[in-house]
């Protein structure tokens, strides 16, 4: 009984692993979709979408807006469906579902699921689902189809500190970085999405950059990491600088890459290194933008205090030992608490 019990929390442990391993509430995949409606034995109005964006916490799921013709089928929740599995993941069998959902005019409409069929799978640091649908629609008389095939967004938060030109800097923005690890034709990728942020008081005054993304990434052994050259890739970012009140700069610039790492993700223990040398249009200046997660462990960046002198102290051994029970880091010949 006891191993019965074991092998059922197991499960509901991968199941919800949105929660124990990456955080709180929903996962976020995005991945290919294929919608279509049914008409006759026929496929009518197919529609492929080269990224789509799912919701996944444990035995729920939220799929996205879909578009048939001049009618939009709002995002909808499917809400406790079974499943079956262990810790190398899980799987819904067929099986029918109801939802309902509040449209453009602010009308219910009730979804009648005939079918729902899917996979969830993990290992080597890739999060996969799989799903497929089909379900009728308020009183549409032909069934549609929605599936999806959808990799984890991993959300990677630190500070970025940014150097202008090599000399200037650096300057600090607390960024949010989105990375997607997914396997094309064979390849494990990844693709990195750089968030807006500011930067105050730069020596090119108050700077804005835009959001962008990097997409197919790929390890590369000698760097220890995943990189890409994007200099081919046609990007561009939104840049705008303030100096003395005065706009200088305000539109969409190419972006080009300079130096030898153009993006660089390095990832150890589930902390992050993004490195990043870029050149918005024709600005005099290139720019590095480094995150770096495991940093904020090193002892330059720890929040530390002075170990009082008349700290308690204790005797092992024969000699004074420090009290164990809080870190103790010595450099440069001074002892201090870690926090």
């Amino acid at each position: 009984m006891k191993r019965f019990f074991m092998l059922i929390a197991a499960i509901v442990a991968v199941v919800s692993s949105a929660s124990a391993q990456m955080g709180h509430g929903a996962m976020t995949f995005v991945g290919k979709s294929n919608f279509y409606v049914t008409m006759m034995g026929q496929k009518a109005g197919e529609t492929t979408q080269v990224s789509d964006t799912i919701k996944y916490a444990g035995a729920d799921f939220t799929l996205p807006s879909m578009k048939y013709g001049d009618m939009v089928i709002p995002s909808f929740q499917i809400t406790g469906t079974t499943f079956s599995g262990g810790y190398a993941g899980v799987t819904w069998d067929d099986q029918t579902f109801t939802a309902t959902l509040i449209d453009a005019e602010g009308n219910e409409k009730t979804i009648t699921g005939t079918s729902l069929k899917g996979s969830f799978t993990h290992g080597d640091g890739i999060y996969k689902v799989q799903l497929e649908v089909t379900f009728k629609y308020g009183s549409m008389p032909f069934p549609i189809t929605y599936s999806i095939e959808s990799y984890y967004v991993k959300e990677y938060a630190g500070e970025n500190s940014v150097m202008v030109g090599g000399q200037f800097g650096p300057y600090k923005a607390d960024v949010t970085h989105k990375l997607r690890t997914y396997i094309e034709e064979g390849v494990t990728m990844m693709d990195v999405e750089f968030p807006s942020y500011c930067l105050a008081g730069t020596v090119m005054g108050d700077l804005t950059l835009g959001t962008y993304t990097v997409k197919g990434l790929t390890y590369d052994s000698d760097k220890g990491g995943y990189y890409k050259d994007y200099s081919a890739d046609n990007l561009s970012v939104h840049f705008k600088a303030v100096s003395n009140g005065m706009t200088t700069m305000d539109a969409d610039y190419a972006l080009q890459t300079v130096g030898k790492e153009n993006v660089l993700v390095e990832i150890y223990n589930g902390k992050a290194k993004i490195t990043n040398n870029f050149l918005p249009g024709a600005m005099p200046f290139p720019i590095t933008a480094v995150m770096d997660q495991n940093a904020a462990t090193a002892i330059e960046n720890i929040h530390s205090e002075v170990v009082p002198e008349n700290h308690v102290m204790y005797n092992m051994g024969g000699q004074r030992v420090m009290n164990l029970r809080r870190g103790i880091v010595i450099r440069n010949g001074k002892k201090y608490l870690l926090k």
